[in-house]
């Protein structure tokens, strides 16, 4: 369970939700992973709603470099399951591209995403693409 408060104009909203992911390989370089919420409970001043969230597959691919070190493709949809108002998606389908590298040096780890989205609603004067770029170093 995943519990989540949050306050603005419009009073207190807490937000329940019970979030799952299943994974199956069908070999050490491919996979696919389906993640999503199984149950939402929004309550905002005494309004309660409850139903499923948002889902979404992977499919991912892994390219074995040496030993230490492999990059990654995966391709995601999120498919917007959830009732408006519940999920986090922005209520059609949004699609995005993940690139990675992996790699071990030394006693350090570092991983690096590059993610290209596409979103399936967007505001007004903005784009509908978006970019992230991500990197974790651990030792």
């Amino acid at each position: 369970m995943q519990s989540q408060d949050s306050q603005d104009g419009t009073g207190l909203t807490r937000r329940t939700s019970l979030p799952y992911s299943l994974k199956y390989a069908f070999t050490e370089d491919w996979g696919v992973r389906l993640d999503g919420e199984a149950a939402v409970r929004l309550r905002t001043d005494g309004v309660r709603e409850t139903g499923p969230g948002d889902s979404s597959l992977v499919v991912k691919r892994r390219f074995k470099l040496d030993a230490t070190s492999a990059f990654g493709l995966e391709a995601n949809a999120l498919l917007p399951t959830a009732r408006k108002g519940l999920g986090y998606g922005s209520g059609k389908p949004d699609y995005g591209v993940n690139g990675i590298y992996s790699g071990d040096f030394d006693e350090w780890h570092a991983d690096v995403n590059l993610v290209d989205a596409r979103l399936g609603s967007h505001d007004s004067g903005t784009s509908r693409y978006r970019r992230l770029g991500a990197i974790a170093l651990s030792h």
